[in-house]
């Protein structure tokens, strides 16, 4: 992997946990230990859960290779967040975990 893409990764990183910090009023924060101990981008705590987000900015989605990254990380959620240039950021997550989370929010 090459500086510019290191560089462009922890920006995206940074700008994810910008995002949720802002939003939501948590104290997110990037997994700086990620490439020594493997793992995931930044965890969160949902409903006192333990929460893997793997965060990528790419122009070329990889999804299912990114979510078996996140899905090795022990963690009652993990997701998968990414954007390419000049898009939203989007969110994939396995239906079984968004069916907890929606649980958990008392969805009817």
């Amino acid at each position: 992997m090459s500086k510019s893409q290191r560089t462009k990764g922890a920006a995206g990183e940074r700008e994810v946990v910008g995002i949720l910090n802002d939003e939501l009023g948590i104290g997110a924060s990037r997994n700086l230990d990620q490439s020594r101990d493997g793992g995931c981008d930044i965890w969160l705590k949902v409903a006192g859960k333990p929460m893997a987000l793997e965060v990528k900015r790419v122009e070329k989605a990889s999804i299912p290779a990114w979510m078996d990254q996140v899905g090795k990380v022990e963690a009652e959620y993990h997701a998968v967040v990414w954007r390419p240039s000049r898009r939203p950021w989007a969110v994939a997550l396995p239906l079984d975990d968004l069916i907890k989370l929606l649980r958990e929010a008392g969805v009817e």
